[in-house]
């Protein structure tokens, strides 16, 4: 599913190869689904369910098998008539068999050795189900499922992260970008004042010396348009990188809508990711607790055997355990007090961190009221600074003020500007990091 959006997102990008505008929602989603740091997170999930799979097997029995078979060069057991006799503990029965032995052996072959397990074959398969294990089979089951809902929490931590990462390099292309279209607009005057001052000096009514001025602003200009244009190449060629995909010279990025944060006030993951700590440490302390409880399990076992020649055997067999670990019970209680200190800790922890996070959220809606103001104060003095761009313009037409004093004026508007578009900027980071930070 994954390949398939990425195909339908490739093909939109070559259709509209000529422009590629990139809207902050496309590049959003194709860095959720193209950054490295995403995938890791995503293989730590399938990396927890497989955990969660190892676990549930637990309740299944453990069944096994085992063959064996063997020829040996010589018979392992070897007996004869006299080793029979020798066996026998009462020593008259033996005088007598030793006797007809000594008498009888030659002739009817009793002096011949027997051979036993020279060569055969073995076979079996056992299998014990767990009836009770101290509950370490439910609750490692009840860890791994936490351990899946943890992997999955830290993945919307990691996308996040990513999140705002790409949107703060967005972000940076779009004040850039601002700022060069006001640098244009004070080239714009620049072109305009040269033109008529040009005119001006063919009626001879003024000396090249605005001319020059004008000049040296127009270098200064030139050498911040540099800087702007040299800044968005490189912020642009960062997004690509984190978005995984290409750089080109005419790659845009839409500003339509950019500085409006749509509500996403979901619960921190962090806020559950403690949660789930202070469950994990309760139920490894609950394992170790049933480590030291009975253990029972039942079980069964089948038996074939060819130790002699032309004779197969079947065996089986049923049983059932109890093991009890005594010697363990001094262990565990150490061990449980040792679990009881992680447990508390875990609590103090989830307690600190909560309310580091509500500081955080407190901070990050000052930050925003911050960033309001800043906007309100910044478009006052827009507005104060267009008022003064104006005046100067009227009395430099009129003969009142020199042209300094009107350039002057421009360079206070456009700086009066991009502290706007600043302003603008760090409201929409300050709204989406409140918004993060509920």
């Amino acid at each position: 599913m994954k390949r398939i959006y990425l195909y339908i997102f490739l093909i939109t990008f070559t259709i509209y190869a000529d422009a590629q505008i990139l809207t902050l929602d496309s590049c959003l989603s194709v860095a959720q689904r193209n950054n490295l740091q995403m995938k890791n997170a995503d293989l730590e999930i399938q990396k927890a369910q497989q955990v969660k799979y190892q676990a549930l097997t637990k309740y299944f029995p453990n069944i096994s098998a085992q063959a064996f078979a063997f020829h040996a060069l010589n018979p392992l057991i070897e007996i004869g008539a006299k080793d029979i006799i020798n066996g026998i503990e009462n020593e008259d029965v033996r005088t007598n068999l030793t006797r007809v032995y000594n008498e009888y052996a030659t002739s009817t072959d009793l002096d011949k050795m027997l051979g036993f397990f020279q060569y055969g074959v073995t076979a079996g398969a056992t299998a014990i189900q767990p009836v009770f294990m101290g509950g370490q089979i439910v609750n490692g089951n009840r860890l791994a499922k936490l351990g899946v809902e943890a992997a999955k929490l830290q993945a919307d931590i990691t996308g996040r992260d990513i999140r705002r990462d790409v949107e703060q390099t967005y972000l940076m292309i779009v004040g850039l970008e601002e700022k060069k279209a006001t640098l244009l607009s004070v080239n714009e005057l620049l072109d305009t004042l040269t033109n008529n001052l040009q005119t001006a000096i063919q009626a001879g009514l003024t000396t090249k010396n605005d001319i020059l001025k004008i000049e040296l602003k127009r270098g200064e200009t030139e050498s911040q348009q540099l800087q702007l244009e040299n800044g968005i190449t490189l912020a642009k060629q960062a997004l690509c990188s984190r978005l995984g995909i290409p750089y080109s010279d005419s790659l845009q990025v839409d500003t339509a809508g950019i500085l409006t944060v749509s509500s996403s006030a979901l619960p921190r993951p962090e806020k559950e990711l403690l949660e789930l700590n202070v469950k994990a440490e309760q139920l490894r302390k609950k394992m170790e607790i049933g480590k030291a409880l009975p253990h029972i399990t039942v079980g069964g076992s089948y038996a074939y055997n060819r130790l002699f020649k032309d004779k197969n055997q079947h065996n089986g067999l049923l049983f059932a355990t109890v093991q009890v670990p005594i010697t363990y019970w001094w262990e565990t209680g150490h061990k449980i007090k040792e679990k009881n200190l992680q447990t508390e800790q875990a609590e103090n922890n989830r307690q600190y961190l909560n309310e580091q996070m509500e500081l955080q959220s407190l901070q990050a809606e000052q930050e925003v009221l911050l960033a309001e103001k800043k906007i309100e104060i910044a478009e006052k003095v827009v507005t104060n600074a267009s008022e003064n761009l104006r005046v100067a313009r009227v009395n430099y037409e009129a003969g009142l003020e020199p042209l300094s004093e009107l350039l002057e004026a421009r360079t206070v508007l456009m700086k009066a500007e991009n502290d706007l578009t600043d302003a603008r900027l760090q409201l929409r980071l300050a709204q989406r990091k409140a918004e993060d930070y509920k």
